[in-house]
């Protein structure tokens, strides 16, 4: 057993960094909103869906990997990003720019194949530019960036939407695209809290420096209840989902916002905003997961 392990840990040491850059576990996410928009709109799993899905992957993982490139001399400056491949060495632009680009071309060809009004593609160059070219350069120069890249988070459903053949202009996907962006914001704004410490003490503009403790544990709780709001209103939409979809949306809403307006305005501790940040995420893609399996059945 031991000589299979050493054996295989080249392979490990050589695969690692370039997972890290392309942060390809929360891609993942990403990719399957987009097979959520497209599931929402077909009721149905099928070759295309799988399509979609690798596409939207490949694009994520570029899009994350030129932010890797992007921000490379500021990761460095903070504790959780300082271990990055760009920041230790472990990868040099030389080798990273020819990867992303591949990743990304792959990904804009793949979506322009499984929809040749090229929507889909237009949609993911959109997303490409909002996350790469707007988010990302304004993330050190102001604290209000990250409403920008909430627009990146809220397309991935409206790509699968369109995918599928449905409008951009229908109102249910213009609902999930809100759902999604409004929890993007707390997520942000959680991660600020987590890791606050480390927001103080480089000299960047962030709402961590910007706000104290207080205020921005409160904004957190507002934004956590217009998504819960917006969840509530998805779960009453006529002619959308199934009743049963219904029923587990404005739950687990309702579940969403009372554990966590407990625990940050009632009873605020800093130890629990991991936590609560972990709560915030896994009960959104139980949601959204829980809705595709009700919806397909």
């Amino acid at each position: 057993m031991s000589s299979t392990i050493k054996a295989s840990s080249p392979f490990f040491a050589f695969i690692v960094p370039w997972l890290q850059l392309i942060k390809g576990v929360l891609c993942i996410p990403i990719a399957l909103s987009a097979g959520f928009g497209y599931i929402l709109y077909t009721r149905t799993i099928n070759g295309t869906l799988v399509l979609l899905t690798l596409a939207m992957f490949l694009l994520a993982c570029g899009s994350a990997a030129l932010n890797s490139l992007q921000e490379r001399k500021i990761d460095r400056l903070y504790q959780r990003t300082s271990h990055r491949p760009l920041v230790t060495g472990q990868l040099s632009p030389a080798m990273v720019i020819p990867f992303l680009g591949s990743l990304i071309a792959v990904a804009f060809l793949l979506l322009l194949t499984i929809d040749a009004t090229a929507r889909t593609l237009l949609l993911g160059i959109l997303g490409v530019i909002i996350y790469n070219g707007l988010y990302t350069p304004l993330k050190h120069r102001t604290s209000l960036s990250l409403l920008i890249g909430g627009l990146a988070g809220s397309l991935p459903p409206v790509i699968g939407w369109c995918a599928a053949g449905g409008s951009i202009a229908d109102y249910r996907i213009a609902a999930i695209a809100t759902f999604f962006y409004l929890w993007q914001v707390p997520h942000f704004f959680l991660i600020l809290l987590v890791h606050k410490n480390d927001y103080i003490r480089v000299d960047h503009p962030n709402l961590a420096v910007a706000l104290s403790e207080n205020k921005l544990r409160r904004i957190t709780w507002i934004w956590i209840f217009a998504y819960a709001s917006v969840g509530l209103i998805i779960s009453s939409l006529p002619g959308f989902l199934t009743i049963f979809s219904r029923c587990s949306t404005g739950t687990i809403a309702l579940l969403t916002v009372g554990l966590l307006s407990f625990h940050l305005v009632l009873r605020p501790s800093p130890s629990h905003y991991s936590r609560l940040f972990q709560v915030l995420n896994i009960s959104f893609f139980f949601n959204i997961s829980l809705i595709a399996i009700l919806e397909i059945l």
